[in-house]
């Protein structure tokens, strides 16, 4: 494993390129959404942003796979606009897809919750939602105090929620079986649901390897994010700049794991000639 980290480190220093994508979208995320995140501004510019990711993904994951695959030349800004071209429909299709499949997830667990403990008690919980607001945020006696007179509706809607989650949880932990289905969109120029499947396939024959991989991105991911919400403005800044970096190292690490580990998939380059 160490070999693909360091081959990776050493493709994203080759080619610098390949950071100015994630960093160019950081910037217009957060210039219109005042910095407030992707979701942060109207309904409107949370559509524009979602188009807009699925072209950079499409030109960003295509220079990749130039420069994983071809050692004669670095990528181009060419490359990219000719990604965007030809896999803007297909990762756009797919995240629809997975945004669908998501918001039935949700649909499905709150069906499962009901039926196993009984459907919550909005009045209820909108009383205590006015309740609480109306406390300071640091009194937290009294808000405890509050919430220790009504012992029975918050056990049953702990036990709603124990319910709802785990079923997503779930749901979220096979899902990430298709997590990699982006990659294989441009790598093997497939559509999403041929993408879907070669990304199960290949997570559960070198399910080891994508384990180690996860946890290497978990842990600095973590720290990052914390950074972002450090109320040290220099440390916010550092964390700003090494999350561009990060993103574009993952993003490639998980890209080459999928050169690396499913060749034969691998569609040739319009410049290239297939092996025979």
């Amino acid at each position: 494993m160490t070999d693909i980290l360091v081959r990776t480190f050493h493709k994203l220093r080759d080619h610098r390129l390949l950071l100015i994508p994630v960093l160019a979208e950081t910037l217009l995320v957060t210039l219109l959404t005042g910095g407030a995140g992707p979701m942060g501004g109207s309904a409107m510019t949370a559509i524009a942003l979602f188009f807009l990711h699925q072209a950079i993904m499409g030109g960003w994951l295509y220079q990749m796979k130039v420069a994983l695959v071809q050692d004669t030349r670095k990528a181009t800004l060419d490359d990219f606009l000719e990604g965007i071209g030809r896999y803007f429909w297909p990762l756009l299709t797919g995240s629809a897809a997975l945004i669908f499949f998501g918001l039935v997830a949700v649909s499905l667990g709150n069906v499962l919750a009901d039926a196993l403990m009984g459907p919550l008690d909005m009045p209820f919980l909108e009383k205590i939602a006015t309740d609480l607001r109306s406390q300071k945020a640091q009194d937290f006696a009294a808000i405890e105090a509050l919430l220790h007179k009504h012992p029975q509706q918050l056990q049953h809607t702990g036990q709603w929620l124990m319910v709802f989650l785990g079923f997503l949880g779930v749901v979220g932990l096979l899902s990430s079986l298709v997590s990699l289905w982006p990659q294989y969109c441009v790598l093997a120029n497939t559509n999403w649901v041929q993408g879907f499947r070669h990304s199960k396939n290949i997570i559960l024959r070198h399910w080891r390897t994508f384990l180690l991989l996860s946890v290497v991105w978990l842990l600095p991911t973590v720290l990052l994010i914390a950074g972002l919400f450090s109320p040290s403005t220099p440390l916010q800044i550092l964390a700003y700049g090494l999350d561009i970096v990060a993103k574009a190292y993952f993003t490639l690490l998980f890209t080459h794991f999928v050169v690396l580990g499913d060749p034969e998939r691998l569609a040739p380059l319009p410049t290239e000639q297939p092996t025979r």
